[in-house]
């Protein structure tokens, strides 16, 4: 493992990468799976999210992307990092993609548009993350038209609206015990919803402390006990008890947090700056790790204890639990 990560280059075309090599028996990439699907080396912006079947295993994927090469890229890029894959039965099941495999659709939800004034139509609105409900399988987007959907992925329908935010949203996530889903949005607010009736319940002001018109929401993160939500703003960290609708903390960063995940009893967080930082629920900082990413991305952790995090350039960098960096490597996509 010493000498893969000496030999490593940041340079390196993930068409070419050799998993068996580079990493230990007990952990592929593709379990490397999280809890949202955003593509993070994909800049466009897709309308549509798309399940597809892959031509080397039986089984489907949520990815995001549109235009020649996009879509093919963005799965790409997630069975490298950080991907999470479905079937019909509800079933999460990591695939391997490669780059002679032939990707075709099997469903497209497209968001609705919205009729204004004189019957003109909005914009289809793009789609900023996605999160599945293991109960029903129903399929949560968070979209640029500053409302949530959920999707039935067995009929294709669209089966409830959520409506509230004032600005677009950027993340969303399943509280599965108490039937809610939580969204972040670009208004500085998180907002937990019902998913019953479709009503806001609560909304949260992680930022509303800060004197920064700018504020937002860019990702959230609820933990396994569902106790504990937090948010990644444009100026730090904020968690919040869902049990007592108290704030626990608030951190200042320095620099927008872009994602973030719960650890256990801890909370790993990137965002515009070169670092991986990891925070006790309390917001103490227990340790700040420099990573390959200038800005980065998406973070997604393996039971092992190492972690990935991705970011500008198509960046990955592997992070052992004890803070080594085992690899770097650049995705380029199938396109090139």
């Amino acid at each position: 493992m010493a000498a893969a990560a000496a030999t490593a280059q940041p340079g390196l075309d993930a068409r070419e990468w050799d998993e068996a090599a580079r990493l230990p028996p007990r952990w592929s990439t593709p379990s490397l799976s999280s809890k949202r699907t955003a593509a993070p080396f994909t800049t466009p912006s897709s309308t549509m999210i798309r399940f597809s079947r892959c031509s080397s295993a039986a089984g489907m994927t949520a990815t995001f992307g549109v235009g020649d090469g996009t879509r093919c890229r963005a799965a790409f890029c997630h069975s490298l990092c950080k991907s999470t894959y479905f079937d019909l039965s509800h079933d999460i099941l990591p695939l391997h993609f490669s780059p002679g495999d032939h990707v075709e659709p099997i469903l497209d939800l497209v968001n609705p548009q919205h009729e204004g004034p004189w019957g003109a139509r909005s914009p289809i609105p793009e789609n900023n993350a996605i999160a599945i409900s293991k109960q029903d399988g129903s399929l949560f987007a968070a979209a640029g038209d500053a409302c949530a959907y959920c999707w039935d992925v067995e009929s294709g329908k669209c089966k409830m609206t959520f409506k509230g935010h004032t600005d677009y949203l950027h993340s969303i996530a399943v509280r599965e015990a108490n039937h809610q889903v939580v969204t972040g949005s670009e208004d500085g607010t998180a907002r937990i919803w019902d998913c019953r009736s479709g009503k806001c319940t609560q909304t949260i002001r992680p930022v509303q402390n800060k004197k920064f018109e700018g504020s937002w929401v860019g990702c959230i993160a609820i933990d396994a006990s569902e106790s504990w939500l937090a948010c990644g703003t444009s100026s730090g960290i904020s968690v919040w008890s869902l049990l007592s609708n108290e704030c626990i903390f608030n951190a200042d960063c320095g620099a927008p947090v872009q994602d973030l995940l719960f650890d256990k009893n801890q909370i790993l967080a990137v965002g515009a700056e070169p670092a991986l930082s990891r925070f006790t629920i309390n917001g103490v900082v227990v340790s700040q790790i420099k990573c390959a990413p200038p800005s980065a991305f998406s973070v997604s952790m393996h039971s092992s204890g190492m972690a990935a995090v991705a970011g500008h350039g198509g960046l990955v960098d592997v992070i052992s639990g004890f803070g080594s960096h085992l690899c770097a490597f650049r995705c380029r996509g199938l396109d090139r």
